[in-house]
């Protein structure tokens, strides 16, 4: 039905909301909800074709935080040999 695809929508936009915030635990129960949704509705080839489109666009941003937090810890560990006195000590 039109409200159940609605739903699904809705629960794309919300997962690729919340991808843009980093909010990953949410992106996570809005993809649980879609798929609980899409087990009611057959979809017609456009809203397959939106579907897909809102996953690239949270994949992209996914991407982009693995990559940021990649950079960080390169940092941090170039830091840590860097300056000896911030490694922990042996005993």
């Amino acid at each position: 039905s039109k409200t159940e695809s609605g739903e699904l929508e809705g629960w794309a936009f919300a997962a690729a909301r919340a991808a843009e915030q980093g909010q990953w635990d949410r992106v996570e129960e809005c993809y649980q909800g879609r798929e609980a949704a899409m087990s009611r509705v057959v979809l017609s080839q456009e809203q397959i074709e939106l579907l897909l489109k809102v996953d690239r666009r949270i994949q992209e941003q996914a991407l982009v935080a693995k990559t940021a937090l990649a950079e960080q810890l390169r940092r941090s560990f170039a830091s840590r040999h860097a300056l000896p006195w911030l490694s922990p000590r042996s005993p």
